[in-house]
């Protein structure tokens, strides 16, 4: 049977904690029926951006209370907590810069969604944040990966053009939960953060007349530190800065990836961001030279990815080489084997099988390296940017 709707003396209960700290109601987009209420948004610390918090009243007690920080480029950043006391989260919030969401590089923007977890479970008493999803625009290209498959399992990686979203992507992550790219206050939240940058470039605005009834600006182009031409993409973009990235796989309208070795808990939150960051940088520097220095630059690395991707190949053809190679060493005479031994082969595939249980290894004969074709991506020209 589903909740009753909220009612009003629901509501003003459920948004005392906020509305004390001067952040008020947007009745406009509460949900009574849904049991989803939302506030006015404000302006964030991070330029370019609008911040916003929503409730989402669950059975009992608990609440899904969640910050969410929008771009005007189009990115969105939720900061979600499931509780039952809004100050004491509220409190934990204020601790975590809208910064931490959202960053802005001098060629990137990031656009990072956590989950705090409750500080009851946490030994030290202090906040816990784990990575759900990271999304980012570098070099004319989204990358998004989906880091809330936990217990230790790989993230899924997609990288598409900007401009042109692919229909084939989840909008869903790993763990059943909508993508925080569709939460239901993003649009708003970077429709008004354009609005206010329009209105900053074209005269100077003040920050409180966004949100007033004024008249709807144009579509505000994007930065032009966004604007790239991208046609494709090598295999072993990321997979050069290490055995976490898995090579890219073309999907038609985006590429799809893998990115591995993220542990879990605590550890797998600082590990992601890590090589994210590391990431975005390696993509711009590499999109800002032309296509042939990739295999100049990365030479070495790319013979090692080359390897890599051989090594299933390589165990696998192994494997069934050992039981022909020993039957004929026994029926030669050249040596003597106990004939419980001939069925090693049979327990080292089931072996394989079993360490391949959180990622399916791929057989391939993968192309070797060589300097890529001008016609991958066009370095963006120093006379606009």
């Amino acid at each position: 049977m589903p909740a009753p709707p909220l009612t009003h003396h629901d509501i003003i209960r459920i948004v005392a904690p906020l509305t004390k700290r001067g952040i008020n109601v947007n009745l406009s987009a509460c949900d009574r029926a849904a049991r989803y209420i939302e506030f006015q948004s404000q302006m964030s610390d991070v330029p370019e951006s609008r911040l916003t918090y929503s409730v989402e009243v669950g059975r009992g007690n608990l609440m899904n209370v969640t910050r969410i920080v929008a771009h005007s480029c189009g990115l969105v950043s939720t900061l979600s907590a499931v509780v039952t006391d809004i100050d004491a989260v509220l409190a934990a919030f204020d601790s975590i810069p809208a910064s931490r969401q959202l960053d802005i590089g001098d060629n990137h923007v990031l656009a990072l969604s956590y989950t705090l977890e409750s500080i009851k479970k946490t030994p030290s008493g202090t906040s816990q944040l784990q990575l759900r999803f990271a999304c980012a625009r570098v070099s004319g290209l989204e990358i998004r990966i989906d880091t809330s498959t936990g217990a230790q399992m790989p993230a899924d990686v997609r990288i598409m053009l900007v401009g042109k979203p692919s229909s084939f992507l989840r909008e869903t992550l790993a763990d059943g939960h909508d993508s925080p790219l569709l939460h239901r206050s993003g649009y708003e939240l970077v429709r008004l953060a354009g609005k206010h940058q329009s209105q900053l470039q074209q005269g100077g605005f003040s920050s409180d007349a966004v949100g007033r009834s004024d008249p709807e600006p144009s579509a505000q182009p994007e930065t032009v530190r966004y604007k790239q031409t991208v046609n494709k993409l090598p295999e072993d973009l990321l997979a050069v800065l290490g055995p976490q990235w898995r090579p890219l796989v073309n999907q038609g309208d985006h590429w799809k990836g893998v990115l591995r070795q993220l542990g879990k808990d605590v550890q797998r939150t600082v590990r992601a961001e890590s090589f994210i960051q590391t990431a975005l940088k390696h993509v711009s520097n590499t999109l800002s030279q032309p296509p042939a220095k990739f295999h100049d630059q990365f030479k070495q690395e790319r013979w090692q990815v080359f390897v890599r991707r051989l090594k299933p190949v390589m165990v696998f053809v192994g494997i069934l080489a050992m039981m022909p190679i020993s039957w004929l060493l026994v029926s030669e005479g050249g040596v003597r084997m106990h004939p419980l031994a001939l069925g090693l082969t049979p327990l080292l595939m089931v072996g394989v099988i079993a360490l391949t249980t959180r990622e399916i290894p791929i057989m391939e004969i993968p192309p070797r390296p060589a300097p890529l074709r001008a016609d991958f991506w066009q370095p963006p020209n120093p006379d606009n940017s």
